[in-house]
């Protein structure tokens, strides 16, 4: 597994192109795509419970083929790895807004780079998206602060591993080398998501990410190593 393989911006557009194509074989129209969601484990069904029936569903390893990279074969309960493109479920704002869903990933843990497990972030950067949303299943450092059941907010992270996606080639075409990461989870996006679990009834906290490479579960040594780190952050 190599943590610099690259793609160029060719493949990308190559790609973006292609669900552009699909899309409009469906009479929608690909420049009405602004939001990204990225569905992790446990929201499988929100394709089926939320998008439009009519949507459009492109399996990664189609694309994949189309680039002439191998498809990769693995499987992970909960992760479809298609790309879905269609309006939400009664969309009132009569605009027919589309959403670019990526449902499932491909993990570096499967044996693919960080790259490649990041590619559609690219693919949706071209296609127009101006709001991406991610979900993750993780656990809880800090059980005192989060009660079950109860979803969590991100409002910043840390990033405890070696195979950051943006080594290697970079294309100014996507942004810079070395990219400010203050203000990736804006304060009036997450203002929405508050206003919404209120009114759902929904308990909602706030707090940090901690990625490890996985794909084995920590240790209890080092869940309190994690817990002793965020313990200093809050300081």
């Amino acid at each position: 597994m190599s943590s610099v393989e690259s793609f160029d911006y060719d493949q990308y557009l190559k790609a973006a192109d292609i669900v552009r194509e699909k899309v409009r074989e469906r009479s929608l129209e690909p420049d009405r795509i602004k939001d990204g969601m990225i569905l992790g484990s446990g929201l499988g069904g929100f394709v089926q419970n939320h998008l439009n029936p009519e949507s459009v569903h492109i399996p990664f390893n189609t694309i994949w083929k189309a680039l002439g990279i191998p498809p990769h074969g693995g499987v992970v309960q909960g992760h479809a790895k298609e790309l879905v493109v269609g309006p939400l479920n009664g969309d009132p704002s009569g605009e027919q807004h589309l959403v670019f869903g990526q449902a499932g990933r491909e993990h570096p843990y499967e044996g693919v780079s960080t790259r490649r497990s990041t590619f559609w972030l690219r693919v949706m950067q071209l296609l127009g998206v101006e709001t991406l949303i991610g979900s993750t299943a993780a656990g809880i450092v800090t059980p005192r602060e989060l009660t079950v059941p109860s979803l969590m907010l991100v409002n910043g992270h840390v990033d405890l591993g070696s195979d950051n996606p943006l080594q290697g080639l970079n294309d100014d075409r996507f942004g810079p080398r070395s990219p400010h990461m203050s203000g990736h989870y804006p304060a009036p996006t997450r203002e929405v998501f508050h206003r919404v679990a209120k009114r759902l009834g929904i308990q909602l906290n706030e707090g940090i990410y901690i990625r490890e490479t996985g794909p084995n579960y920590e240790t209890p040594e080092e869940v309190y190593r994690l817990r002793g780190m965020l313990r200093s952050l809050w300081e």
